[in-house]
């Protein structure tokens, strides 16, 4: 013992250059899509575009989906039965029973940490918020606007955007008092989702009764402008990963609409597709958009780079509300692969001359 406290320098520094050195290559996504009418989990491999799983939910009419990555938990907010489930996708299995999460829950988002959601209730115009970590619905809640329908949190966790169906405005609220910062920002007529930008700086908002998107800064909480769209009826809305470029689904006019987010300006020719798409998520690497369409209940695959869609269509029997991504390793691998990601983490921060002799 007297040896190695002596020469622990020596052994640091050769326990640090092989643990330094594994490197860790993210998992292939899966893509997860809610099948309200089975009331189910579809589990599908990004690579083959196969359903793999089919997870049978408790809530009546799951509708919202949305996934932290962190924990690879999903969250799936069910209409009819007013709860929130919440589904470990490493081990395909539900966490507990379905909690209570509001007199009319429809949209749903999470604290950057996943400490709490903030859940929409569209006809009692405020948003419920559920502790993550003691798994209780909180007794407070917050007024917004006329019809709440979804609700997004900045990355850093401050503020929360609230589209109100209703009344053609967003609502601000401040998450760490859980108070109104601005009760009604005019947007255009009947807003359907927001969505945050990575960077932070900018709230996107559908206006899906006419053919724009409103633009508000995060700072100021005042809309800095407008995005004409060639369609109308813009509903599904996702960011490309590189920051500058954003995809709307227009369901009605069978098309998808590429925007440039700096210019605010039509980036290029709307993607003509024989579908309507309604909801639409873009995988980590910008090649893929995955759509489902609400004519024939299929998840449809939208080559990004050819603009055409693939062959392989998912049918999922039942009509998709929302789908969602997530990389998730088998269970116990995926955990070693933590334990040694956060120690290599930590030994980054450390060096081996910060490691006394005495």
């Amino acid at each position: 013992m007297q040896f190695f406290l002596k020469n622990k320098r020596i052994y640091y520094s050769i326990f640090y250059f092989f643990v330094s050195n594994i490197t860790f290559v993210q998992a292939e996504p899966y893509i997860y899509a809610v099948n309200p009418s089975a009331k189910t989990l579809e589990t599908i491999d990004a690579n083959s575009h196969e359903i793999i799983k089919s997870y049978n939910l408790v809530a009546d009419f799951p509708r919202e989906i949305t996934i932290d990555e962190a924990s690879a938990r999903a969250y799936i907010i069910g209409t009819q039965s007013k709860t929130i489930s919440i589904i470990d996708l490493l081990e395909n299995r539900r966490v507990m029973s379905p909690l209570p999460c509001g007199p009319s829950p429809w949209g749903v988002a999470l604290t950057p940490k996943g400490k709490r959601a903030y859940i929409t209730n569209v006809s009692h115009d405020c948003i419920s918020i559920v502790d993550l970590e003691s798994y209780k619905l909180l007794p407070e809640t917050i007024q917004t606007g006329k019809l709440p329908w979804t609700i997004a949190i900045t990355p850093d966790g401050k503020k929360g955007f609230v589209a109100n169906h209703g009344d053609d405005s967003v609502t601000v609220i401040d998450i760490s008092e859980n108070k109104i910062i601005k009760k009604h920002i005019t947007v255009g007529k009947r807003p359907l989702l927001v969505i945050i930008h990575p960077n932070g700086k900018y709230a996107y908002v559908t206006n899906n009764g006419e053919n724009t998107i409103s633009v508000i800064s995060v700072e100021t909480n005042n809309v800095i402008g407008t995005i004409e769209l060639p369609f109308s009826s813009p509903c599904g809305f996702r960011i490309h990963p590189d920051g500058r470029t954003a995809y709307v689904a227009h369901a009605p006019h069978s098309c998808i609409s590429v925007v440039d987010l700096e210019t605010f300006k039509q980036k290029e020719d709307p993607i003509k597709i024989d579908a309507e798409p309604v909801g639409i998520e873009i995988n980590h690497e910008g090649t893929f958009a995955y759509i489902t369409d609400r004519r024939e209940d299929l998840l449809l695959v939208l080559d990004l780079k050819t603009r055409r869609l693939l062959k392989e269509k998912i049918n999922t029997w039942g009509g998709l509300t929302n789908v969602a991504m997530c990389s998730a390793l088998p269970s116990n691998f995926s955990y070693f692969l933590i334990l040694l990601k956060n120690l290599k983490d930590t030994l980054h921060q450390l060096s081996p001359d910060a490691v006394g002799t005495n």
